[in-house]
């Protein structure tokens, strides 16, 4: 297992510092605490001493998907193909429930808010640091053109397709990353389905960025899309590490405490505010709190 890789780390103590350069390069998490490892919500959940918890991540989300894939046929009629994983852990991690999918946005400044707007230590009574990560895309997209080219020349059986390169229509690529990503996912579904064994989870890693097919309003507004690690049994970081040189394609920006009223003000300038990322009535309850920051 590859060590997981060191992020190069830019304080911004002041708005004017933000980078405008190359901004629409790479992809974006923002984190109201500068300490904050990424982390899916199933990570998190499964860290928790519960006694009832599976053993290992995936057992988990297997039988979350299972009795989510039930109960939701209660309340909406417009759901994904049966064997789009991917489009089953968006809907889930759209109404709050546990999946490895990892939220990032394409906007810097809509992972700003994200970073900025809880960015308050309750028990101190004061501003805190916190962080936006940053992701290159464009080498992200390369990493998956090279594990769709391997992966399909491995399999002979299968009707082939051209090689895929970075000159592709970017529809076509992200088309063919969200079958690889589901193709990933199916194979652990099978496996799990029948005998419940984890061996095949620890052959799988990287990390591959996915749309879902259905995109929600929210997704939409706020450019956002899924970081998906394959390995849930190991960290997002180890799963990062997997990819060719890491080190050098990932930035976390910390965003000081001092610039936390500046930052949110400006980011209400440009219309960035909970009433537009959330809209309705949630956004509007939301904005209360962006307001009180700014009292």
């Amino acid at each position: 297992m590859e060590d997981a890789p060191k992020w190069e780390e830019i304080e911004i103590s002041s708005w004017k510092d933000i980078p405008y350069e190359n901004a629409d390069c790479y992809i974006y998490r923002g984190q109201s605490n500068s300490t904050w490892n990424i982390k899916s919500f199933l990570e998190r959940t499964t860290e928790r001493p519960q006694n009832q918890m599976p053993k290992f991540p995936n057992e988990t989300e297997h039988k979350l998907l299972k009795k989510f894939k039930e109960g939701i046929k209660n309340y909406r009629e417009s759901l994904p193909d049966e064997n789009d994983y991917i489009g089953w852990l968006a809907l889930m991690q759209h109404y709050g429930a546990p999946t490895r999918l990892i939220d990032f946005t394409k906007s810097f400044y809509i992972a700003c808010y994200f970073a900025l707007i809880d960015a308050w230590d309750n028990t101190e009574k004061k501003d805190i640091d916190s962080a936006v990560w940053a992701i290159e895309f464009d080498w992200l997209r390369q990493n998956c053109i090279k594990i769709i080219n391997a992966d399909e020349s491995q399999n002979p059986n299968e009707v082939p397709r051209n090689t895929i390169d970075n000159n592709e229509l970017p529809d076509e690529i992200e088309r063919r990353t969200y079958a690889l990503a589901n193709k990933k996912l199916s194979v652990l579904e099978s496996e799990l389905e029948s005998s419940m064994n984890d061996s095949v989870e620890e052959n799988l890693e990287g990390i591959i960025p996915v749309v879902p097919v259905q995109k929600n309003e929210r997704l939409h507004i706020q450019q956002g899309l899924f970081i998906l690690p394959v390995g849930c049994s190991i960290s997002f970081e180890k799963n990062l590490a997997v990819m060719d040189s890491p080190q050098y394609q990932c930035t976390k920006y910390i965003l000081k405490d001092s610039m936390r009223k500046e930052g949110l003000e400006q980011l209400m300038r440009m219309n960035i505010t909970s009433e537009m990322i959330y809209h309705g009535m949630e956004g509007f309850a939301k904005s209360l709190i962006h307001k009180l920051a700014l009292a």
